[in-house]
């Protein structure tokens, strides 16, 4: 059994991870478009 709370953890992680990747290599407006789709409600 998977506790969801770990994989939340870690798909965060992998996330903030993209995104700061992105933004060293100058993508990070084609990341936060991505960004809001993600947590819009």
């Amino acid at each position: 059994m998977v506790d969801e709370a770990v994989v939340a953890t870690k798909l965060e992680q992998a996330y903030e991870y993209t995104s700061d990747l992105a933004e060293m290599r100058g993508l990070s407006k084609r990341m936060s478009s991505r960004h809001f789709l993600v947590s819009a409600p």
